[in-house]
């Protein structure tokens, strides 16, 4: 079976006219609409994803809000939200313009990789696009399947009147050296 006619950018552009086709919206504009402010709208809420898992693990009482974890991913959350910012102004309509620049930008990393125009269009809304939503997805589900620490590991027997003695003696399942 002959593939060689396969292109996956052609694949893309086709479902690009199709998308415009069925919406009314011509491609160019269909392009800054689904490439640029869809993709990006989904991104920003994919990076805020971490943050309201974190969140609400807190909130059904499963963790206790740490200074820093939260501070970390206001801080992330933030980039997602300045990044979306400054891509919509960067690409601000109209529709010609913003597909201008576009092509523009990507023909700069063409020039800076050396890699074909196509394959960076397919890298950066195809390949990054999926990654950062898989990374953000994943990071969330860590969140809130990651079970909570403890300041000891361990449980310690502290039943008899010694406790210095047992805690330095008795762990339940401590790791043997």
């Amino acid at each position: 079976m002959d593939l060689s006619f396969f292109n996956p950018f052609d694949l893309c552009v086709f479902f690009l006219e199709w998308l415009g086709d069925s919406t009314g919206y011509t491609y160019v504009e269909t392009c800054v609409i689904f490439n640029l402010w869809i993709q990006g709208g989904i991104l920003l809420l994919s990076g805020l994803l971490p943050l309201s898992a974190y969140l609400t693990k807190a909130a059904v009482g499963k963790t206790k809000l740490h200074t820093a974890s939260f501070v970390g991913l206001i801080a992330y959350a933030a980039v997602y939200i300045a990044g979306f910012v400054v891509m919509l102004w960067h690409y601000h309509l109209p529709y010609q313009r913003a597909f201008d620049l576009c092509v523009h930008d990507l023909y700069y990393l063409v020039d800076l990789t050396g890699i074909p125009y196509d394959a960076i269009n397919l890298l950066v809304f195809v390949v990054l696009f999926c990654l950062l939503i898989f990374a953000n997805v994943l990071w969330s589900i860590i969140i809130l399947c990651k079970p909570r620490k403890t300041m000891f590991p361990y449980r310690i027997n502290l039943t008899q009147n010694n406790c210095h003695r047992n805690m330095m003696t008795t762990y339940e399942n401590a790791p043997s050296i």
